[in-house]
C-alpha cells in the first residue's frame, strides 16, 4: 500500500514539472509574438512616410545688392502756376472779342471790348485786358452780354509751370522737405513720368484730417500738362541701401515649378 502512494506522488510531481516546461515555452512564444507586432508597427509608418516623401525642385539664383525705396502715392489736381480771372473796369455790353480760347496773351493785351455808351453820351469802346502773361484759358461771356465790374469775363493761366497740391498725413511729414524730388503721372500720358519737386510744406496740420498741404511744382514749357488734370504724385520717404534682392523673373506666374527663395540683408561697414 505504501508503494502505491509513492508511485502516485511521483506521477503528480512529474506532471507538474511537464506543465511548468509547457508554460515557460508558451510564455516565451507569447513574448516573441508581442515583440514582432511592436517592431512591425514601429517600422511600418516610417516606410509609409518614406513612400510619401517626394523630391521638390529648387531653383537657386544669385542675389544682387540694390537700393529699395519706400514710396507714398497721393492724388491731386494739376493747377497753373498763375491763374487770373478777368473782370471789366466798366459797365456795358460786350461788342467784340479780340482773342479766343487757347491764344497766348501778354499782360495788358485786350481780350475783348465793352461798349459803355449811354443816352446822350459817347465813349470809346473799353478794352478788357489780361492781367498776366499766359494763355487765354476760357472766355465766359459772349458778344452782346451785359457786363459789370463784378462780372467774370475770362480766365488767363500761365502754365509754363504747374503745381499739384496734396494732403500728406502727419506721420509722413518728417520725411517731406522743400526741394525733395517728386514723380508725377497723369492719365493723359500713362506711360510717362513727369519730374518735379516739393516747393511748399504747410507748417499747419488740419485737425480734422491730421494732414498738411504739400505743393509740388513741375516745369511745363511744352504745355502738355493742363490745368485741371487728375494727377498721381509719388514721394520717396525712406531709402534702404545695400539690400540683397533676387531677380523678378523668378516670381513669374508662367513658371509652374515651386520656388523657394532664401535671402538675407547684407550690411557693408
Amino acid at each position: 500500500m505504501k508503494n502505491s502512494w509513492n508511485s502516485f506522488y511521483q506521477a503528480i510531481i512529474s506532471h507538474k514539472a511537464n506543465l511548468g516546461k509547457i508554460s515557460k515555452k508558451f510564455l516565451y512564444l507569447l513574448l516573441a509574438a508581442v515583440l514582432i507586432v511592436v517592431i512591425t508597427r514601429s517600422v511600418s509608418p516610417k516606410k509609409e512616410k518614406a513612400k510619401k516623401t517626394e523630391s521638390i525642385p529648387v531653383k537657386v539664383n544669385v542675389t544682387q545688392l540694390t537700393q529699395l525705396n519706400e514710396i507714398i502715392e497721393y492724388v491731386g489736381d494739376v493747377k497753373a502756376d498763375e491763374e487770373a480771372i478777368v473782370y471789366p473796369k466798366v459797365t456795358g455790353k460786350v461788342i467784340e472779342k479780340a482773342k479766343k480760347d487757347g491764344d497766348v496773351v501778354t499782360k495788358g493785351e485786350p481780350l475783348m471790348y465793352v461798349d459803355r455808351d449811354e443816352v446822350g453820351l459817347e465813349y470809346q469802346k473799353a478794352p478788357i485786358e489780361s492781367p498776366i502773361n499766359g494763355v487765354l484759358g476760357r472766355i465766359y461771356v459772349d458778344v452782346g452780354t451785359n457786363v459789370a465790374p463784378s462780372t467774370a469775363c475770362a480766365l488767363v493761366v500761365n502754365i509754363d509751370k504747374v503745381k499739384i497740391e496734396l494732403d500728406i498725413p502727419e506721420k509722413y511729414l518728417p520725411f517731406v522737405s522743400i526741394s525733395q524730388p517728386a514723380q508725377v503721372r497723369v492719365d493723359a500720358y500713362p506711360d510717362e513720368i513727369f519730374n518735379g519737386e516739393v516747393t511748399k510744406v504747410s507748417p499747419v496740420i488740419d485737425i480734422s484730417t491730421r494732414s498738411a498741404p504739400v505743393e509740388i511744382t513741375l516745369a511745363n514749357f511744352d504745355h502738355r500738362l493742363k490745368s485741371g488734370m487728375f494727377a498721381k504724385a509719388l514721394l520717396t520717404v525712406k531709402e534702404h541701401k545695400n539690400v540683397a534682392v533676387t531677380q523678378r523673373k523668378l516670381l513669374s506666374a508662367r513658371n509652374p515649378m515651386p520656388i523657394f527663395m532664401l535671402w538675407r540683408i547684407i550690411k557693408r561697414c
